[in-house]
């Protein structure tokens, strides 16, 4: 398909560019609520984009009506995913059920299934205008179903979209409208070159500069995910989190500006919501603007005691940024005067901390999971009873309080010091141990080892402990044994590894199936095509021949026959072979023997061309060899020998030692020899080595595959040198009894 790219084209590539790029960085927060339906419509776009680069391009009417029809893919579906992400952004979807949101992709479906049958029904377009010469541009005129089921249903969703924005806007507060002014925006992008196509507005008859729009949205999108934070915050939770939460809670920014806060807060604070978002708290009461520093201020602040009209408070105030890296942070108010009293009474009372302990005691002891804690020498202050019975084999489970877990190792591997398997688990949880101090944060680990003889994986995760003050304590830890998980893993990927085994076999056999019928389509078709062709010539014309002629016909006919015989014979093997039905029957015989008993045969086809059959036989070696596939291979070889090789030229036949307890069979010719790129693709079923002998003999390449699979089947190899006009030789190396 002919294509002319041109500046349209580029644009509407970096547009697509931009599109998947949107699409990419939204995938990554797939994580948060919407933010799926927010990829597959950029997707959607982007790939409308990318189709639009090719129809620009085309220099056909038959090639952009293609293109026109592939660009309905993203065409259809963008409007729909980009409703679908409004729903879910502004909290509807629960007054929709799924019957509904699949609803939404009928009349898409029909519309895409029309755009492909156009020349049936011409409902998408009725008719093209000629191509412009300058601009490459093909003019589109529409049918009835392009205005109605198309382009009315796409506006109708965009539509109730921005009424759901639009709705959105007036009833959520400030740092939420400005998102939804965004969405907005980009939303109108499309819509209104759209309308500019469609009114035939545009400069540029017959340019469709919607899904060129789609680069403006894409920027727009983009600067609201990385400025705006569109999906850091889902307004309708905030709404029913922050008013419902007993704890005061602010939203400030770097410059401690007031972004949200809740009705605890505002009662705090002694201010009305409305009054402060957007600024700061601005207050005559002393202990409540003391209270608001304490708040921003940076410091972390475990107890701050306040005079408040309803009494002395006490909060703790926890601070921490939304995001990582982010300059927005949330702080939370807790009253804890209440907690204080609760302390003082726990302190007071040994017997209700006593109690409290051995119920945690009692849960930790019921678990299969691993629950332990260590003090920062790595040695155990608290182990549940899975963890001494089964990690550590401990008596109970005060034994491993002040050891560690190398004492216990130990302890199982004095008891069987034959076995250094026996107990193999612990090494490895000191490192991690000391990993999880220096990076002071929750780590996860695969541990694995042997206890007493058993393999044992753990799905294990770490994490610092703090004391009142933030001073890192300790590591407390859990184990979940995932042993048969993983076991189930390793037999997936080993059946996954036969099957793609198995998927090459299956190539394989299909190569050789391809190869025989090859070789019986032409290869074997060809001498019984000669050999017909002399017997009607005899037929016909027997009488009118002389003794000479009809001897000549006879020679020709006899030298047909036994091409057609080796090959047949070649072909019977070779078949046997890959069903498995070609026997394989060594015993213990003389090599010189083997080769002496094909002699008389090669002879007699080498003296037809009047070439010498030279013998030199080094050395002559016990084998343990199948004998007819050993002559086989050599009457392959020898046959190839001569048939390449001029008359008057010379064959060798000769065996030498290889190395230790190795012969080397090895078939030498003075004939027409090889190029490199031929040698290359010899052995290879899929590869066509076939070429005519000096005479004009046959080949296919069969016999030497064979000897290839006789050879290997003895434990042997088989290799070849050659130059082109220098002759070629072939090596078969054996093993020796």
């Amino acid at each position: 398909m002919a294509l002319k790219f041109t500046v349209f084209s580029i644009i509407f590539l970096a547009s697509a560019v931009v599109s998947f790029f949107v699409a990419y960085i939204s995938w990554k927060k797939r994580n948060i609520k919407s933010a799926i339906d927010f990829t597959l419509f950029m997707l959607s776009a982007g790939v409308w984009s990318l189709f639009v680069v090719f129809e620009t391009a085309a220099v056909t009417e038959v090639g952009k009506l293609i293109w026109a029809k592939l660009e309905y893919l993203g065409a259809v579906t963008a409007p729909v995913f980009f409703f679908m992400f409004v729903i879910k952004y502004t909290d509807k979807e629960n007054f929709i059920g799924k019957t509904f949101r699949t609803s939404l992709f009928i009349l898409p479906a029909l519309s895409l299934l029309l755009a492909f049958t156009n020349e049936w029904h011409h409902l998408i377009w009725s008719s093209f205008s000629p191509i412009h010469a300058t601009t490459n541009i093909m003019e589109y005129h529409h049918g009835s179903w392009f205005w109605i089921g198309y382009v009315g249903y796409n506006y109708i969703l965009l539509f109730s979209a921005s009424i759901l924005l639009l709705s959105f806007i007036k009833h959520n507060k400030k740092p939420f409208r400005t998102q939804a002014w965004i969405l907005i925006a980009a939303c109108f992008c499309p819509w209104t070159a759209s309308i500019i196509y469609l009114f035939e507005l545009n400069i540029i008859p017959g340019l469709d500069i919607t899904p060129l729009s789609m680069i403006l949205s894409g920027i727009l999108l983009a600067y609201a995910l990385f400025y705006s934070r569109i999906f850091e915050l889902i307004p309708v939770a905030r709404d029913i989190l922050f008013d419902i939460l007993p704890d005061a809670i602010l939203v400030v920014d770097g410059k401690n500006r007031i972004i949200d806060l809740n009705e605890a807060a505002s009662e705090i604070f002694e201010v009305s919501k409305t009054e402060v978002l957007g600024g700061t708290i601005h207050s005559k009461n002393e202990n409540v603007m003391a209270l608001f520093g304490a708040a921003i201020a940076p410091e972390y602040v475990d107890e701050y005691n306040l005079d408040h009209k309803d009494g002395r408070k006490a909060f703790h105030i926890v601070k921490k940024p939304i995001k990582e890296g982010s300059d927005i942070r949330i702080i939370i108010l807790k009253d804890i005067s209440d907690q204080l009293v609760w302390q003082n009474e726990v302190m007071e009372g040994e017997e209700k901390y006593a109690n409290m302990y051995e119920m945690f005691r009692l849960l930790a002891d019921n678990t299969d999971d691993f629950l332990w804690i260590k003090d920062l020498e790595n040695k155990y202050i608290f182990c549940n009873k899975t963890m001494a019975d089964r990690l550590l084999c401990a008596k109970d489970t005060e034994e491993p309080i002040g050891k560690t877990d190398m004492f216990f190792a130990e302890r199982e591997r004095a008891k069987h010091p034959e076995d250094k398997n026996w107990h193999t688990f612990g090494e490895l949880c000191a490192n991690t141990d000391t990993l999880v101090l220096q990076e002071k944060k929750q780590m996860q680990f695969d541990e694995y080892g042997n206890i007493r003889g058993q393999f044992l994986y753990l799905d294990v995760h770490k994490t610092p402990i703090r004391n009142e003050f933030g001073k890192i304590i300790g590591v407390a830890g859990t184990g979940r044994d995932v042993t048969q998980t993983k076991k189930i893993e390793e037999e997936k990927n080993k059946a996954l590894e036969a099957l793609i085994i198995n998927e090459k076999n299956l190539k394989r056999i299909n190569d050789e199936k391809d190869k025989f019928f090859s070789i019986i389509a032409h290869d074997l078709r060809s001498p019984f095509n000669t050999f017909i062709g002399f017997t009607q010539l005899m037929s016909e014309e027997i009488e009118n021949f002389s003794i000479q002629e009809i001897q000549r016909i006879a020679d020709n006919m006899k030298k047909s026959a036994t091409n057609l015989y080796a090959l047949l014979e070649n072909l019977l093997q070779w078949s046997q072979l890959q069903r498995g039905l070609n026997g394989f029957e060594p015993e213990i015989t003389s090599l010189a023997n083997i080769i002496e008993e094909c002699l008389p045969s090669i002879i007699e086809a080498a003296s037809k061309k009047n070439i010498r059959i030279l013998q030199d036989f080094t050395v002559q070696p016990k084998i343990n060899a199948d004998k007819n596939m050993i002559q086989s291979v050599i009457r392959n070889l020898a046959s190839n020998a001569i048939k390449f090789t001029p008359k008057d030229g010379r064959v060798l036949i000769s065996t030498q030692k290889a190395g230790p307890n190795l012969v080397e069979i090895e078939v030498k010719d003075t004939g027409i020899g090889m190029s490199p790129d031929m040698v290359d693709k010899l052995f290879k079923l899929h590869e066509n080595t076939n070429r005519l002998g000096t005479e004009g003999e046959p080949s296919t390449g069969l016999g030497l595959i064979l000897c290839k699979e006789f050879v290997e089947k003895h434990g042997g190899q088989i290799r070849v040198a050659s130059k082109i006009g220098r002759g070629t030789s072939f090596f078969v190396t054996l093993p020796v009894q």
